[in-house]
C-alpha cells in the first residue's frame, strides 16, 4: 500500500491522484480497526482473569 500511495502522491501528473488517496486512507483505517477488534476478542478469549 505503501508504494501506491507514493505513486498516487508523487506520480507523474503534477497534481495527487486524490480519490486514491481517499480511498486508500478509507481502506487502512478500515483494516486497522477490523485488525483492533479481533486483537481485543483474542485477548479477552485468551487471558483467564477477563471471563469472569
Amino acid at each position: 500500500m505503501g508504494y501506491v500511495y507514493n505513486i498516487a502522491i508523487v506520480g507523474s501528473p503534477p497534481t495527487p491522484d486524490l480519490p486514491v488517496v481517499v480511498a486508500l486512507t478509507y481502506a487502512s483505517t478500515l483494516l486497522y480497526i477490523v485488525i483492533i477488534f479481533i486483537m481485543e476478542i483474542v485477548y479477552i478469549m485468551l487471558d483467564p482473569r477477563l471471563r469472569e
